[in-house]
């Protein structure tokens, strides 16, 4: 799980690196896309004081990175469709909300899954 873990965290740093390079190719403004960027951490804030309480005990661990995953997927499929201001602000709302879920989600399960005998053998 944890090697897993590993690789999905390189794909999604290498990924992340490409989306601003990508968005200002594509002729969006460097003001917008520092706003996009900013407004998604923002987002990410907000998140993950909702997110723990209301939806991760609901729904489960393993459930929610499901979710996390369909809304990593969605988020990519919206920024391919058009880098207009409507389908950016898409992404900003699908990607920081994917962001904060997926963090909580792998947090959470750690802390589940570890105990003080086993941290740093893996």
């Amino acid at each position: 799980m944890f090697s897993f873990q590993v690789l999905k965290e390189l794909a999604f740093g290498l990924v992340s690196i490409f989306v601003p390079i990508y968005l200002y190719i594509q002729g969006v403004p460097l003001f917008y896309i520092l706003l996009a960027f900013t407004i998604r951490t923002a987002l990410h804030a907000v998140a993950s004081l909702l997110w723990g309480r209301f939806v991760l005990l609901r729904l489960g661990i393993k459930h929610t990175f499901v979710l996390t995953t369909v809304l990593y997927i969605i988020s990519f499929v919206v920024i391919a469709e058009g880098t207009t201001l409507p389908w950016l602000s898409l992404w900003v709302l699908f990607s920081g909300l994917e962001n904060e879920f997926y963090e909580s989600d792998h947090h959470s399960y750690l802390a589940l899954t570890l105990d003080q005998y086993s941290v740093g053998k893996e």
